[in-house]
Order: C-alpha cells, then structure tokens, then sequence
C-alpha cells in the first residue's frame, strides 16, 4: 500500500485596520507503482492595509514547488507488464540483484528504475496587488496587478543496461533536459458608480485591462557519455538535438458598462467592450 502524507500549518489576525493570513502546507505520496511518488511543498500569505477610512490596500502571494519523476516507460507498459509476465519468471539474479527482463517496457522495474535516471521540478509562483479607494460616496476607484509565474525542469539519463535477451550491454547513455518558463499577467482598473435616488437605480462602470502571456522553452539531448557517473549533459559527446522557443501574446482591453431600471420594473443595460 502506498503511503500518503499531507501537512498543513496555517495562522490569521487582524484588526480594524490590518488583516494577515498565511499558511505552509507540504504534501507527498509514495504511488501505486514504484518511481511514482509526488512531493509538493506549498505556501500562502495574504494581507490587507486600510490607509484612511476611504482607502484599502491588499496584496498575496502563493509559491509551490512540486516533484513527480516520469516513468522510464509508459504506465499502462507496467501494469500490462504485470499482467502478461510468467509466473515462473524470477525478478532477481543468483546474486540477488534485480533481473533485467526483456526489456524497458517489459522488463523488471526494479532494475530499469536504477538504470535510468529520471529528474522533474516544477515550481508555480502567484504575487497579487491591488487598492480600493472611495473618491466620493459611491463612487469607487479599484486597481488589481495579478503576477503568475511558472517554471519546470526536466532531466532524463539513461545508463548502460543489457536485458536478458541481450548478448552485449546497451552503453548508449541517452541523455536530455529541458526548461520552460511562462509568465501570466493581468492587470485592470474600473470606476465604478451607484445611485439610487427615488424609484430610479442608476450604476456605471468604466475599466481598461492589460493581458500578457509570455514563454520561454529549451531542450537539448545527447549520447556517448563515457561512464554512469555523471549523468548531465556536459558529460555527452554527440549531439543529437537543442532547440528553443519564445512566445508572446498580449490583449489590450476598454469595457464600460450602464445600468438603470425604474421601480425594478423597466430595465436597461449597455455594454461596451473593445480588445
């Protein structure tokens, strides 16, 4: 059975003027298979500022850093490895180490899980700040700036290895890593106006938002690495691939919105949106 693991710590105070709130939290599972487990350290802290009567700050940010190694081979290979596998077949050697198998897919996953190294880390950031200010009774001025930055590494290295099916060991020693990086932003503004005199209700909003989306990726592989030992790439002497790649895209946007109704009876409501 695997076992599973979730912590969590988390404090808040405040008064009229000033709240905070936070949290850490750490997460982890062994997984079904063996070489499935996930570990994810979390965390949170959230505040708020009022700076006059009429005026409130806010602000958080998030962070998490999370660990799952991918598989040398795809699941449902394991599970149709266990199921289709001779009963009769031994998964150690005279000398008690693991028995290869057949091969990757196939083969004994205690043994091709020392074999082949497999690294991911992906770490996930949110920062927010954003003001709420009363210009005039009922009328509110609100600005927000949301930040979400992510990022993940991948490493990959394949030692020598030979399945029982092999006459001579496999000293190809693949290797590869890559990273990616992505940057959300999302910032806005709004006027906002209510006012309800007599039987008439009366509320107007006028914003702008800016929306950005940027990324950055790059990966590299080779082979030929002289031992076990040193499983980056540096230690590689063929090439067999690098590449990158930048993406960007960006949206612009006015909006305005108009509502009245009469006894809450007779209605009327305009939009106004351009990107």
């Amino acid at each position: 059975n695997a076992h599973t693991q979730d912590h969590y710590l988390g404090f808040s105070g405040g008064n009229d003027k000033a709240k905070l709130a936070g949290s850490l939290g750490y997460y982890g599972e062994d997984g079904t298979v063996i070489g499935t487990e996930y570990k994810r350290y979390s965390g949170r802290l959230n505040g708020s500022y009022k700076i006059k009567d009429n005026v409130e700050v806010s602000s958080g940010i998030t962070f998490s850093n999370s660990e799952t190694p991918p598989l040398f081979a795809a699941t449902s290979f394991l599970f149709n490895y266990q199921r289709k596998e001779y009963t009769f077949f031994n998964p150690w050697l005279p000398d008690g180490s693991p028995a290869p198998g057949l091969q990757a897919a196939y083969g004994n996953p205690l043994y091709w899980l020392s074999r082949m190294i497999r690294k991911n880390n992906e770490r996930k950031t949110s920062f927010n700040l954003g003001v709420k200010w009363e210009i005039l009774k009922d009328l509110f001025l609100k600005a927000n700036m949301n930040f979400f930055y992510s990022d993940n590494t991948n490493e990959a290295f394949d030692k020598s290895n030979q399945s029982q099916i092999a006459t001579v060991p496999n000293v190809t020693r693949a290797a590869s890593a890559s990273y990616a990086t992505s940057l959300h932003q999302q910032h806005n503004i709004t006027l906002d106006y209510k006012k309800m005199f007599n039987n008439h209700n009366v509320s107007i909003l006028a914003g702008a938002e800016y929306f950005d989306i940027s990324s950055f990726s790059m990966s590299a592989a080779g082979k030929g690495a002289a031992s076990d030992d040193i499983y980056t790439l540096n230690a590689a002497t063929e090439r067999t691939s690098i590449s990158s790649s930048r993406s960007e895209n960006k949206i612009k946007s006015l909006f305005g919105r108009l509502n009245y109704d009469y006894k809450n009876k007779y209605l009327l409501e305009t939009i106004f949106r351009a990107d």
